[in-house]
């Protein structure tokens, strides 16, 4: 009790009626601690009646520690008599949102008093408990570890008339750990009537145990209120008194503390609690007090301990009171609170006194802001940002403010611009952002080194340039064209790396041609969602040899279409043939056949189709070979010479040659190998007269060089 007094001495006026009431206060929390036990097999829940075989109220007393108690069938499940008493440890799990555990609104649904119990697949509603000490409507836990999972905790209510401290509509956490997960608690209250006075803490969800951490999951639409005057509703959605509070990618929303002298935490109100929201939204939450006093925190209330909050978005929440609302979005008291990559925007603080529209730094409280934006808010004086006295708003750098109060002195925040914020929808991921449009001045401008890993939705970060401002990461593809591999005459290799931070799919291609206009283009190829670098390649085909080729790659997503940068490749050029040096033709086999030649009647060619003779012979390569005829006959030999005419003064003995006379020629353009043409015994036009004849070939080719000549001898007869 000497840290509630000392709280109780350390608070301003409303504080202190808050304090002194919970120092007095009887704590409801000491409930009975249980013995856990060995795990045993599985009972199925058969009947909707409040007891009886078969009932859950059987199963429970019934139950091994360790059970688990299965409810597979939608309905009713009453728990109308009293609650249910859950003192061993067990999961009751049901089938889904339509099994539902129903009491009459005069009782508790379940309290806990053992060491480890998990909740899954069901709803607790209809649970309520009246009296200054009520707690917990729908569920109480312990000391032990409670985890809901999957379940709904809807319509339960803690309530007094005058005065009292009737806690978590919803959910009241003594002095153990509860884990929320996948779960909705909405539609619960902590009230106190008409008498007024009092504190009703936490319409959804009270803490005042080890921890509570808050996982996937919706808090909205809970109250906390006093219809009379005095005292202080406190978290319409959560109250936390001390410990931790951990809040990942979930949502508060449209919870509601009003009523009594001074109305805390709209959203969230939490004291001597490490408070930590990461991907999370707290939007369309009131504090209100419209014919009271004053209002403290229309999102958060955070007095002492700290809070911490990255990828998270602020917005649409009010503070309102007949003397001064305070701290539309965030109020922060005698603590350090810091902001990391979030957008605190939209908030409004109403009153006569209004100070801080999305942020106050109160009581010398320290507010420490980081690559976030702080925008649009409004309030009678400071209406983005307000600090008392003693107090401080610091900036740690790489700030947007779109007005110039919140004192952000760093080189690299920016004030006076515009965000160009979206209104709060859903962009993808567990819950609602606030989009950055194409143009703003967050985009890029934030700290890499500070910068999460991903954005509140999940977009990888950074994107595009670098990370941006604010909970909101633009998810700019990039394209990185890489270099061409086996490259040859007419096909190459395109390479490159594409990045898609975008929660959807992705595409890439790659352009090529000629010239930088490209023209042409690869098959497209699927990008991956949330993927930081993928490696692309692509053949590509038909290219001209010895031609240089443009090329880039191209990836698009649902945002916009990065381009890479033009590289160029050249392909082989064709290799240049061997030329070898040339070669003199060869004649062999020179042949006519019958050796006994009858020439054809008239004038005409040498050479035909027609039958008879036959010249052939092979050649080693194309070329126009001559074939020599000449007229073998016996001469006289004279010296060297060889002449037909007899001498008429013979030095000696006659001696006797062989005289071969040419008589003409003819042509044949051969084909490399064998050649063989008729011959028509005519030469010159003219047959040949009868006789021995010889025949002798020799080839030329195209570049000049001849063949060696080679002969044979045939006949003609008549």
């Amino acid at each position: 009790m000497a840290i509630l007094e000392g709280r109780a001495r350390s608070v301003r006026g409303p504080h202190a009626g808050r304090l002194a009431a919970l120092a007095g206060a009887v704590c409801a929390g000491a409930l009975a601690l249980p013995l856990s036990g060995v795990a045993r097999a599985s009972t199925v829940v058969v009947s909707t009646a409040d007891s009886g075989a078969g009932s859950l109220r059987a199963a429970l007393a019934a139950a091994s520690p360790g059970e688990t108690i299965s409810i597979p069938t939608p309905g009713d499940y009453l728990a109308t008599s009293a609650e249910l008493a859950v003192t061993k440890d067990v999961t009751i799990e049901g089938s889904g949102p339509a099994v539902r555990i129903v009491a009459d609104g005069n009782n508790r649904v379940f309290n806990v008093t053992a060491a480890s119990v998990t909740l899954s697949d069901l709803t607790v509603t209809g649970g309520g408990l009246a009296g200054s000490t009520a707690a917990g409507g729908g569920i109480a836990n312990g000391t032990g570890t409670l985890v809901l999972d999957r379940v709904t905790v809807k319509g339960n209510s803690v309530t007094n008339t005058t005065g009292g401290i009737p806690r978590g509509g919803g959910v009241f956490n003594a002095a153990g750990t509860l884990q929320i997960v996948d779960s909705t608690i909405s539609g619960n209250s902590a009230a106190i009537g008409s008498g007024g006075g009092g504190l009703p803490e936490g319409g959804g969800v009270a803490n005042a145990g080890t921890a509570v951490s808050i996982v996937r999951s919706t808090i909205s639409g809970n109250t906390a209120s006093i219809a009379g005057p005095g005292g202080a509703p406190e978290g319409g959605g959560i109250q936390s008194t001390n410990g931790t509070l951990t809040i990942s990618d979930s949502a508060v929303t449209d919870n509601t503390g009003s009523g009594g002298a001074v109305s805390l935490g709209g959203g969230i109100a939490a004291f001597f609690t490490t408070t930590t929201l990461t991907n999370t939204t707290v939007s369309g939450n009131a504090a209100s007090e419209p014919g009271a006093s004053a209002s403290q925190g229309g999102g958060i209330l955070q007095f002492q301990g700290s809070l911490s909050l990255v990828n998270s978005t602020i917005s649409g929440n009010t503070s309102s009171g007949a003397v001064t609302g305070e701290g539309g979005g965030v109020d922060a008291e005698e603590t350090t609170a810091t902001a990391t990559n979030s957008t605190i925007a939209g908030n409004v603080a109403s009153g006569a006194a209004a100070l801080g529209g999305d942020v106050l730094s109160a009581r010398e409280a320290t507010v420490n802001l980081q690559n976030t934006i702080v925008a649009g808010g409004t309030a009678l004086t400071g209406a983005n940002c307000a600090a008392e006295p003693k107090s401080v708003i610091h900036s740690l750098g790489h700030n947007l403010e779109s007005r110039n109060e919140c004192g952000l002195t760093a080189g690299n925040d920016i004030v006076n611009a515009d965000p160009l914020l979206a209104p709060l929808a859903g962009n993808g991921g567990p819950t609602q952002t606030m989009a950055l449009a194409p143009g703003s001045r967050a985009i890029d401008a934030a700290a890499g080194a500070a910068c999460p890993a991903t954005d509140q939705r999940g977009v990888l970060r950074s994107a595009g340039a670098g990370c941006d401002i604010g909970a909101f990461e633009l998810a700019t593809p990039t394209a990185t064209s890489g270099q061409a591999s086996a490259v040859g005459l007419s096909s190459a290799t395109l390479g490159g790396v594409a990045s898609n931070p975008d929660l959807a799919g992705a595409t890439a291609v790659f352009q090529y041609g000629t010239t930088t206009a490209y023209g042409l283009v690869l098959p497209t190829q699927a990008i991956g969602p949330t993927t930081a670098s993928a490696a692309i390649s692509a053949t590509v085909g038909g290219l001209t040899p010895a031609t240089v080729y443009h090329f880039r790659l191209v990836v698009q997503n649902g945002v916009s279409t990065s381009f890479g940068a033009d590289h160029t490749f050249t392909t082989a050029a064709l290799p240049v043939p061997l030329v070898q040096p040339p070669v003199a033709p060869v004649l062999s086999g020179l042949a006519v056949k019958p050796g006994n030649v009858l020439p054809q009647r008239g004038r005409g060619a040498s050479t035909a189709r027609a039958r008879g003779a036959k010249i052939s012979y092979s050649d080693t390569s194309r070329a126009t070979t001559t074939l020599t005829v000449a007229r073998i006959s016996t001469g006289f030999r004279v010296g060297k010479r060889c002449q037909r005419k007899r001498p008429s003064h013979p030095g000696g003995k006659l001696r006797r040659c062989t005289l071969a006379v040419v008589v003409g020629s003819f042509t044949h353009a051969d084909v490399r190998g064998l050649n063989s043409f008729g011959f028509t015994g005519r030469v010159n036009s003219k047959p040949l007269r009868a006789g021995s004849y010889r025949l002798q070939a020799r080839a030329r080719n195209s570049t000049g060089q001849t063949s060696r000549i080679v002969a044979t001898t045939f006949r003609v007869i008549s």
